[in-house]
């Protein structure tokens, strides 16, 4: 004896919850997976430009150090920074400048770079205290 069929109604089909889980994956998991990819990218930018302040710094101070004769220079001081001789307020200043690039890959249609401006001013403990002396 055959079964008799069910009716189907409208209902029952809007209601049906048969493969809405997979749907639902198949709809955030790559959005999750791109905001991952994102905060990495991100912070690998955030550490390559810490990485690029922390190297502009030890040299500005090693060329500021050699200048006053006060800061002990360090053997990691990097060379490939350039160091400019300017004046600010008529203090002696040095100027760095350097850009970090970041090649275009994965999802990135065009590379880009930033330029990092750092700048020293020289403080001479001597020439400050002989001035504090003569004005008392």
């Amino acid at each position: 004896m055959p079964r008799p069929k069910k009716k189907l109604r409208a209902s029952s089909i809007l209601y049906c919850k048969k493969g809405g889980t997979m749907v639902e994956a198949a709809v955030v998991l790559p959005l999750i997976m791109l905001s991952v990819m994102a905060v990495i990218y991100i912070l690998s930018f955030m550490y390559n430009e810490t990485a690029t302040n922390t190297l502009m710094h030890l040299k500005l101070n090693e060329k500021m150090g050699t200048e006053t004769g006060t800061v002990k220079t360090y053997k990691n001081v990097p060379q490939n920074i350039t160091v400019y001789a300017g004046t600010y307020n008529f203090k002696k200043v040095f100027l760095s400048e350097k850009d970090i690039k970041f090649r275009r890959s994965g999802l990135l249609q065009n590379s880009f770079s930033k330029k990092k401006e750092s700048r020293v001013f020289s403080v001479d403990e001597k020439k400050y205290i002989r001035y504090s002396d003569f004005f008392k």
